[in-house]
């Protein structure tokens, strides 16, 4: 049995309140995408606006160099682990 009107109405707000927050994805294959959140489609990605990928630099492993990536698409498939903060970025 689906869920109740009442826990999709509750469901919907906490989206409501993750609007424009900066969020960070760990995903499945070890990449890290950090941006804002914009929203969730039908099939359940995640819609990151401003959104870049976080790399890091294979000489020093406590320096990240960023990656511009624009408006993404993240599969729910792929992510491992979502953050999502009140501060600018991570």
């Amino acid at each position: 049995m689906g869920k109740s009107f009442a826990d999709r109405e509750e469901y919907i707000q906490r989206l409501r309140e993750l609007i424009n927050r900066p969020m960070l994805i760990e995903m499945t294959d070890g990449r890290v995408i950090q941006g804002l959140f914009h929203c969730i489609d039908h099939l359940h990605n995640i819609i990151l606006s401003n959104a870049e990928e976080r790399m890091m630099e294979s000489s020093n492993q406590d320096e990240t160099e960023l990656l511009w990536m624009g408006l993404v698409i993240v599969p729910k498939e792929a992510i491992r682990r979502i953050r999502v903060r009140n501060e600018d970025y991570l």
